[in-house]
Formats: C-alpha cells, sequence, structure tokens
C-alpha cells in the first residue's frame, strides 16, 4: 500500500475569461462621459489651459504605454491591464471635452450641434428648454442660435399663457418652414361639459394666426379632446387655400365617444384643408373621420389611422388607392377596411401589392380581423412588424397566414399575445418564427412563457405535416438548428422574470447568446437583483431605457429616413 500513489488533486473547475471592462463597451462608454459631463460643473472661464494640456499629453502617454503592453502579450489578454487601458482613455476624453474650444468652431458647425441637443431631446417641452438654454450661455451661442431659423422647429403651443414664448419662437423661425405640435387643455374633472365652446376656445383663435403662414406650414400635428372642438378646428382647417408645403399631419381626438359627444344624426365630413395639401405624405388621424373620396393619395407614404369604425372610413374601393405601393409606413389601431360586410355583401375583397411597405403596426384588432388584414397585404420588403392586443381564442388560422410572408422581417414587436398553451400553437409558432430568418431584435410584452420558449426548439421537428403533439424527429448526426440564428437583441416588459431567465439560458447554452438585453426603468425595480446577476452572465449586454430602445431606432432608420420628418 505505501507503493500507491496518492490519489491526484481534482482538476479545477474551467473558469470563464473574465469579461471585458464596461468602459470598452463605446455604448457604456458614451453613457458615462454623459453621466460625467451632466455632473460637472460649467467652466467659468478661470481654468488654465496649460495646465490642462499638460495633464493630456501625460495621459495620452499613458495610454500609448498601455497599449504596448497590450500589444506586447497578445493574443493573451488581461483583464487588469484592459481595465487600465479603459480608465486612462476615459480620462484621457474628459479632459479633451474640459478645454474643447467649442467657442472657436464655425457658426455652421456650431448650430448642427445646437440643433441635435434641441432635436434629440426627449418630449416636445424639453427640447423647448433646451432651445431656450441655448440662449443663455453666452452672447455669442444667443447670436448663433438666434440666426439659426430651423434650430426653432418645432414649435410647441399648448398652455395659452405660453404662447407668447410659442410665437416669439416662431418669429425666429422667420420664412423658413414650420413644424408645428397644438395641444387643447383638458377638460376639468374630465368632464366634457365643462368645456367652453368652440369659438371660445384659444386654439380655434389660435389657428387664424397660424393659417396666416399657411404656405410655411411643413408639419402640423393637433392635439384636441372633445367632438365638438375637434369638429370645428377641422372646419376651419377647411379654408385653408394654399398649404401645398404640409408634408406631414397629425389629429388626436382624445378619449373615447361618448353620448354626450359623439357626431350628430345630420354630421357631415369634413374636407380636410379643403383638399389642397397636395404634397401630403404622411397622415395620421386618431377618432375623427373626414372626406376621404377627396383626400390627396399621390405622394401618400405613410398612414396612420386609429379609432375609425369600418362604416365611418373609407369605402373599399377607396381603401384599395391609399394602400398603394407608395406606402412606406401602414399603421391600424382599431381602424380598418370593412372586410366582414364586403363579405356578407358578395363583394371581392382586394388585393393590396404595398412593395415599399417597411413597417406594419396592428393593434386592438380582433385576431379574426387582423388574419384578413395579413392575408390581403403582400410587402415582401417589410423590416417591422407591430402586433398590438389581438385579442381572440382561435389563434391557428392567424399564425398560418403570418408564415412565410414576412422573410425579411428584422424587428418583431408584440403585445398582449392572447395566445393558449397547447402543442399545436407551439407548433404553429416554431413554423412562423422559422421562416423569418433574419429576425434581429424581438420586443415582447405580456405573452405567455410558450412564446419565448419556442425560442429554443429545434425547427427540423416542426417543418413537417404533422399536427398536435407528433413531431418529426431529426437525424441526430446532423448539426442541431437554430431558430432565428441572427436574433441577438429583446427587449421584455410586463414578463415574468423567471420566462426571460429560460430564454436567456437557452439560447446561451445553444451558443447563440444575445448581445443586448433592454429592460424599461419601471420593470427593472421589480427584478430581483439577484436575477438581474445572473440574467447579466448569460448575454452580452444588459441595458436599461426610458424610451425607445437605441437598438429599434437604428433599425427603424432604415424605415424613417423614407418618410418626411417622421
Amino acid at each position: 500500500m505505501a507503493n500507491v500513489p496518492p490519489a491526484a488533486p481534482p482538476d479545477p473547475e474551467p473558469q470563464s475569461p473574465p469579461r471585458l471592462p464596461l468602459l470598452l463597451d463605446p455604448e457604456v462608454k458614451d453613457a458615462t462621459l454623459r453621466a460625467w459631463l451632466q455632473r460637472t460643473p460649467a467652466p467659468t472661464g478661470d481654468e488654465d489651459p496649460t495646465w490642462i494640456r499638460a495633464r493630456m499629453r501625460v495621459s495620452k502617454e499613458r495610454v500609448r504605454e498601455v497599449q504596448e503592453t497590450m500589444d506586447m502579450i497578445a493574443p493573451r489578454s488581461s483583464y487588469v491591464i484592459q481595465s487600465l487601458y479603459a480608465r486612462q482613455a476615459f480620462l484621457y476624453s474628459c479632459l479633451v471635452w474640459s478645454i474643447f474650444p467649442v467657442n472657436h468652431l464655425p457658426p455652421e458647425i456650431l448650430s448642427e450641434i445646437f440643433r441635435h441637443v434641441a432635436w434629440n431631446t426627449y418630449g416636445w417641452k424639453e427640447g423647448v428648454k433646451q432651445r431656450l438654454r441655448l440662449t443663455w450661455v453666452c452672447k455669442h451661442w444667443r447670436a448663433v442660435a438666434l440666426e439659426d431659423k430651423p434650430l426653432w422647429n418645432p414649435i410647441l403651443f399648448s398652455q395659452p399663457s405660453a404662447f407668447p414664448v410659442s410665437f416669439a419662437m416662431m418669429s425666429r423661425v422667420g420664412r423658413a418652414p414650420l413644424d408645428l405640435r397644438i395641444e387643447d387643455i383638458p377638460p376639468q374633472d374630465g368632464d366634457p361639459s365643462r368645456r367652453p365652446s368652440p369659438d371660445h376656445n384659444p386654439i380655434f383663435s389660435l389657428l387664424g394666426h397660424i393659417l396666416r403662414k399657411e404656405d410655411q406650414l411643413r408639419s402640423v400635428a393637433l392635439i384636441l379632446h372633445d367632438w365638438a372642438t375637434t369638429d370645428a378646428i377641422v372646419r376651419k382647417l377647411q379654408t385653408a387655400k394654399s398649404p401645398h408645403a404640409l408634408r406631414r399631419f397629425e389629429l388626436h381626438r382624445l378619449g373615447r365617444p361618448t353620448l354626450l359627444e359623439w357626431r350628430p344624426p345630420d354630421y357631415s365630413p369634413a374636407l380636410l384643408w379643403g383638399g389642397n395639401a397636395i404634397n401630403l405624405e404622411a397622415l395620421c388621424l386618431d377618432g375623427i373621420t373626414i372626406d376621404w373620396d377627396e383626400l390627396p393619395t399621390d405622394k401618400l407614404r405613410a398612414l396612420d389611422l386609429r379609432r375609425i369604425a369600418p362604416p365611418l372610413g373609407p369605402s373599399l374601393s377607396r381603401w384599395h388607392e391609399l394602400l398603394s405601393h407608395n406606402l412606406v409606413r401602414l399603421a391600424l389601431t382599431s381602424a380598418g377596411p370593412d372586410l366582414f360586410g364586403a363579405a356578407e355583401q358578395g363583394d371581392a375583397i382586394p388585393q393590396f401589392d404595398l412593395s415599399r411597405l417597411r413597417e406594419l403596426h396592428l393593434q386592438d384588432l380582433n385576431v379574426r380581423y387582423a388574419q384578413l388584414i395579413i392575408a390581403r397585404i403582400r410587402a415582401p420588403g417589410l423590416i417591422s412588424l407591430v402586433l398590438n392586443n389581438i385579442p381572440g381564442q382561435y389563434y391557428g388560422l392567424f399564425l398560418q397566414t403570418l408564415t412565410g410572408r414576412f422573410r425579411e422581417l428584422k424587428l418583431l414587436t408584440t403585445f398582449g399575445l392572447n395566445l393558449e398553451a397547447s402543442p399545436e400553437n407551439t407548433r404553429l409558432v416554431v413554423r412562423w418564427l422559422d421562416t423569418m430568418p433574419n429576425l434581429r431584435m424581438l420586443k415582447f410584452a405580456h405573452v405567455p412563457s410558450e412564446f419565448p420558449e419556442a425560442l429554443l426548439q429545434d425547427p427540423r421537428r416542426f417543418r413537417s405535416t404533422l399536427r398536435g403533439d407528433a413531431h418529426e424527429e431529426p437525424d441526430p448526426s446532423s448539426p442541431r438548428q437554430i431558430l432565428c440564428p441572427a436574433l441577438d437583441t429583446i427587449y421584455f416588459h410586463f414578463q415574468d422574470p423567471g420566462s426571460v431567465f429560460g430564454l436567456l439560458q437557452g439560447r446561451h447554452d445553444l451558443g447563440v447568446r444575445f448581445e443586448r438585453v433592454w429592460i424599461p426603468q419601471p420593470l427593472v425595480m421589480m427584478i430581483a437583483p439577484e436575477m438581474l446577476k445572473l440574467m447579466s452572465t448569460l448575454v452580452g449586454n444588459i441595458f436599461v431605457t426610458g424610451s425607445l430602445p437605441k437598438d429599434e431606432q437604428n433599425y427603424r432608420t432604415e424605415v424613417f429616413h423614407l418618410l418626411p420628418y417622421a
């Protein structure tokens, strides 16, 4: 027994290599730099530029030395050295910003910076504040800002007490095109009967001043609250003679129709802008109907209709003209052609050929009606599909209709998918997702756990014509196939974190982990820190957002650059 060698110590468990420092990620570095700039006091002019330049030279030399060290040990890597490089590079960026000669830039470059600040601020009211702040910094900034006419667009009219500020901004635009947003004051206590008559509404008199500049109007958005005011405003706009520069128009009547404010029996729809908006490219109507037959549609490229019952919408033949091959974006929320009525009368339902359509948004539509819409639309180049709140019990035909229809899709959004758990529905979902190989981003909320679980299935098992829980077992000697192999980004909201964790774990184990996971700010506070930590080990990065995720902005750019002032 003495000659028996001792047992070898157990091999240590293989450890995954440490992740790269977060500051090496461009998005994280940009966000960190923004946070640092927000906390840094504004320069007073007393700083010694010679001292700052000396620090910059030292920092730059340290960055170079660390870079040489990284090159020497390549292809190996060191987390400590990479962290040192990230810190030194970030310090150098901060020093550059602290001494950047912004006032020595040409006025046209400074104007571009001002526009980026004003136009990329979240929310209209905050955008107004940012533009006013630009005029408070110094005389030079004020002179450059006042000279830049397009900077003062868009202009917000909300509270009558703030109208003078809005009119001042309008005067600063000069003869440049105007982009306006006009918001009516909500009724007190939500009681429509306490609203002033349309003739005494400040918005009504405001339009009189605005229509004097009708030849400059490029974009107009109206947000109103009751039927009487909305109808009066539409008829006021009917008097416009030459709104030929108008490219985009939105009209929203908020709140749901009630017996007190529903249209009178003898109501006749008004002619939008007198039929003279001949260059209209983007139209959004919410809770209001118009004279559809006289609406100019030759240049229409974006159509967004909301809460318009089919009998009050365009006729089927007019729908065929509206849904032309020029449309790039189509959004239908509780609106659409009267397909059921046409079927009952035996009328032929036309096929809508939308060869240029890039985004389709369907919301608050019964699943049967949504299936009919999808079945009549031909859009081979669609890259963004939104399915929000599609109620119903029988999703089979709907999923079959979606299968194979949008093979170029890159962004899929589905909220409130009322999908019952069953082997047949799982098969249909897998077959649908299998026909979207280019899908890059998925947004989902209020969906059953079977939907994310479908992304972990081997699509070969569901490609046969077998139904129910019968599957065709793939050849075990062949490589496993991945459903939606290009999918690298997800966004989830109002979703069980456990089902999301299962999705992240499953895709990680399949070797196709998600590179980016977006979580909205309200939801991240409801997820246990331990769960977030576990999630972070399975994906590239987790981002918390309070608005539209950056990835979605990038995909929508492919759509919006084709639209007027979207």
